[in-house]
């Protein structure tokens, strides 16, 4: 391991389930975007060869576009934890770098290139990128969205007892009928000698 290698300590934060309406209608407004450029450029093929062949490759970007939809969604989840949402508004320039992204977002990537265009894969992997789970954040991140721990107080430790109270303790105890005079006269003997 390189001396160099920085390693930043995490904690995780449960997500919720991810919005399912917008996403939704995200990917519709994007496939219907999509589908009215394959049109305009079949509707242009009798005119311009060249422009109809620059619709359609718009409208096959966005059908790209549309297919790695499930990996837009589990790239990037600040959105869904409010804290973190509110402290990338307060201070962008700050936590532009900041990407909470999904724990299964390889697993999300595969499915999706490898087989998205199946149409079950994509759903598969579009359900596991809105799905709930756990996600690690840095330290220094959540501790400055959700406040840094407290460390619970530890109650006070008794002081320790004074020869006289030991004694006294053995002679209750002598008192009660908990130990003999013999066993006490052993005692007294370690206390005097500690």
């Amino acid at each position: 391991m390189n001396n160099n290698t920085v390693i930043k300590a995490e904690r995780a934060v449960s997500i919720p389930f991810g919005n399912f309406t917008s996403s939704i209608l995200g990917f519709i407004g994007g496939a219907v975007v999509s589908i009215i450029m394959f049109l305009i450029g079949t509707a242009l093929l009798d005119q311009s060869e060249f422009v109809a062949w620059a619709f359609w490759l718009l409208a096959c970007f966005g059908a790209g576009i549309l297919l790695c939809w499930p990996i837009a969604l589990a790239f990037d989840l600040s959105d869904r934890i409010p804290e973190i949402a509110e402290l990338k508004a307060k201070d962008p320039e700050k936590y532009k770098e900041l990407n909470i992204r999904h724990p299964k977002i390889w697993i999300i990537v595969l499915l999706t290139l490898a087989l998205g265009w199946s149409g079950i894969a994509w759903i598969i992997a579009w359900a596991m990128a809105l799905s709930p789970g756990k996600v690690p954040i840095p330290t220094d991140v959540f501790d400055e969205a959700f406040g840094a721990p407290t460390m619970p107080q530890m109650p006070a430790m008794p002081a320790d007892k004074s020869i006289a109270d030991k004694i006294k303790e053995l002679d209750s105890l002598v008192a009660g009928g908990v130990i003999t005079q013999e066993e006490a006269a052993e005692r007294r003997k370690v206390i005097l000698a500690s």
